[in-house]
Formats: structure tokens, C-alpha cells, sequence
């Protein structure tokens, strides 16, 4: 039996990895002239201008780019944001933290429960759907989730949907996690798996903090089967902002769903263990 495991993304940007603030460029701008004396580019000149304005420290913004390399001549940026937005989504195998998909905005009563508010947590491109995506939201009351871990009656809510980008709405974002990029995953043998870090494993056997039959109980009635998990093991350390708790305790969150001979179906939290 084999299981696909998925890690992070590394990309190429600058400053302050936890910082409240990040901006988002069109591409790295040059540091030097053609006779090699540094400079510093318009863009570059302008953002840190406005920041010593508004008072902003540099320690407290994050600059990435939707461009990873320094273009060698002009180009159409209209363009080249149309072409690249769509792979900050569907190059990686989704993305943990930031901001809910943009298929969420204005849907707040989707997912927030008369006071019971809820916040964003990760997205996935489906591991059987290409065209889809499932996302994650968890209740802002630790409490209440704590309380509520198993199926049927857990309070985490997935949600699978049409591709999405990340929405430039904060409506849903966790203050406590700092996005980052899942990467594609690869296949690993579902024995060695058990004993090798990972962020997300689809399918396989689950790898379970207590190995307990209660836990499968109503989900075993109803047909449902192992997905895949989210295991706190795998973040980098660079995730969680300071002072913030690891959301599941440094434990994982099980994911199931209904698996016909044709589709896959109807994805839900099974429920989530902590050590």
C-alpha cells in the first residue's frame, strides 16, 4: 500500500517571515547598475519610502513576488499576472494560512454559526479532483472544537469546491498562522510513511496519535473512508506567529470521505488527536 506525502513550498522572498505585514511585488528588482554599483530600484525606493512615512519598520513587512527571478528585459505586466496568478495555486498542492480562496468571499454565512465564528486554516487541491479544491475552517474558540473532536458531532468544517486563488480578503484569516505554500507530494510506501515527517498524507492507513476503535465508530457505519491527515509534525518553524499555539495541540487532523467505485464523496473531519 502506498501513500502520497506532501511538505512545503521554499521561495525566494525577503524580510521578515512573521511579520503583520505582507506585499506582494512584480518581480525582484535589480541591486546593482551595469557597472556593478549598487542602487536601488524605483519600486524598492518607493515602498520604503512610504513605510518611513507610515511609520512602518522594515522588520515589520514581508515582501515576496509574483516573478521568482529578475526579468532580463521589459515586459507586459497585465500579462504576466494574468499567467502567474493562476500557478501560485495549481503549482503547489494548495497552501496553509493567509487567506481563504476567494470562492469564500461574501459567504460568510457558509461557514461562521449564529456567535460560533470561524477562521481559515488550509486549502488543498483535491488529491482525486484536479478541478476542485477542499478547505478547512476551525472554530476561533479552541474550546469549542476541543470538545466537539469526532465525528458527527466535530466542529471543524471541510469544504470542497472549484479551484480557487487566495482571496485579498482577511475575512477568515487565522492571526495565528503565517501562509505557506504545501508542495506537490510523492509517493512513499505506506509502512516507511509512518516513520517519516510529513504535513499532509493522502491515503495509506492513517497514522494515529491513540489508536482508539471509538474514534472510527459512526464513520465506519456510514461508510466513510480514510482521506488524508494534516500532521502538525510537518510544520516548518517558521508557520506559527509568536505567541501562538499549534491549532490541534501539535497533533493531526483526520480527514475522510465517501469512496465509491467511480467518486469520491462528501469530505468530512473524522477527527483530530493531540499528544
Amino acid at each position: 500500500m502506498w501513500a502520497l506525502l506532501s511538505r512545503f513550498n521554499d521561495e525566494t522572498p525577503e524580510g521578515n517571515p512573521k511579520a503583520p505585514l505582507m506585499r506582494m511585488l512584480y518581480n525582484p528588482g535589480a541591486r546593482e547598475d551595469r557597472e556593478e554599483n549598487s542602487f536601488l530600484c524605483g519600486t524598492r525606493e518607493t515602498l520604503q519610502f512610504g513605510m518611513r512615512e507610515a511609520g512602518i519598520d522594515v522588520n515589520d513587512v514581508y515582501v515576496t513576488y509574483l516573478l521568482k527571478c529578475q526579468p532580463m528585459r521589459a515586459y507586459n505586466k497585465t500579462e504576466a499576472r494574468a499567467a502567474c496568478l493562476p500557478h501560485l495555486t495549481a503549482a503547489a498542492a494548495g497552501w496553509i494560512g493567509g487567506s481563504a480562496p476567494d470562492f469564500f468571499d461574501d459567504q460568510s454565512d457558509l461557514i461562521h454559526e449564529g456567535n460560533q465564528k470561524y477562521v481559515f486554516y488550509l486549502s488543498l487541491v483535491h488529491p482525486f479532483k484536479p478541478e476542485s479544491m477542499i478547505s478547512i475552517f476551525i472554530p476561533e474558540d479552541y474550546e469549542e472544537y476541543l470538545e466537539n473532536n469526532i465525528y458527527p458531532n466535530c466542529s471543524v468544517k471541510v469544504i470542497e469546491h472549484p479551484i480557487s486563488t487566495e482571496s485579498v480578503k482577511d475575512m477568515f484569516t487565522n492571526p495565528g498562522l503565517i501562509k505557506h505554500a504545501i508542495s506537490d507530494g510523492k509517493l512513499s510506501h505506506d509502512k516507511k510513511s509512518m516513520d517519516q515527517p510529513f504535513l499532509i498524507k493522502v491515503g495509506g492507513n492513517p497514522r494515529l496519535i491513540q489508536n482508539e476503535d471509538y474514534y472510527f465508530t459512526k464513520l465506519k457505519e456510514e461508510s466513510f473512508s480514510f482521506l488524508f491527515q494534516v500532521d502538525e509534525d510537518g510544520y516548518p518553524e517558521t508557520l506559527l506567529q509568536e505567541d501562538y499555539n499549534y491549532p490541534f495541540g501539535f497533533g493531526s487532523l483526520y480527514i475522510f470521505a465517501k469512496m465509491g467505485t467511480t467518486e469520491i464523496q462528501h469530505p468530512v473531519a473524522g477527527f483530530w488527536q493531540f499528544s
